[in-house]
């Protein structure tokens, strides 16, 4: 999270893994990127709620491939307050282990719904 003037406000640690210290933040890919930002957070009036997607980038930093997401953000009465600055690790490998991970949940779950509706076949049997 970034205040108007783009200090960092707030990093979770996650992001602190990703990018490592704000310093280095700031000499990173995404530190030019949100430099060149300019005042399109001024131009841009909230449409629907208090937050407006501003861009989207992949970009790689130490050797990881990274999809950041700048928005917009606003207080309830429009004012611009700064910019919220989300990032995902796009590298294959990492890509690779979400899914794998996701098709052992949905095996798991598969499974479990097998089993009920085998319970469910024997009770309908009696």
């Amino acid at each position: 999270m970034l205040d108007r003037s783009k200090r960092i406000t707030l990093m979770n640690e996650s992001a602190r893994k990703q990018i490592g210290s704000p310093r280095a933040f700031w000499t990173s890919a995404l530190g030019k990127i949100i430099l060149d930002i300019g005042d399109e957070c001024e131009e841009v009036a909230p449409q629907r709620s208090q937050f407006e997607a501003l861009a989207s980038h992949t970009i790689e930093i130490s050797g990881k491939r990274l999809d950041v997401q700048i928005t917009c953000v606003f207080s309830l009465d429009n004012a611009h307050l700064g910019y919220l600055v989300v990032i995902g690790d796009a590298s294959p490998s990492e890509r690779y282990s979400w899914q794998q991970a996701e098709m052992q949940s949905l095996k798991r779950e598969i499974g479990e719904l097998r089993e009920l509706l085998f319970e469910s076949m024997k009770k309908n049997r009696e």
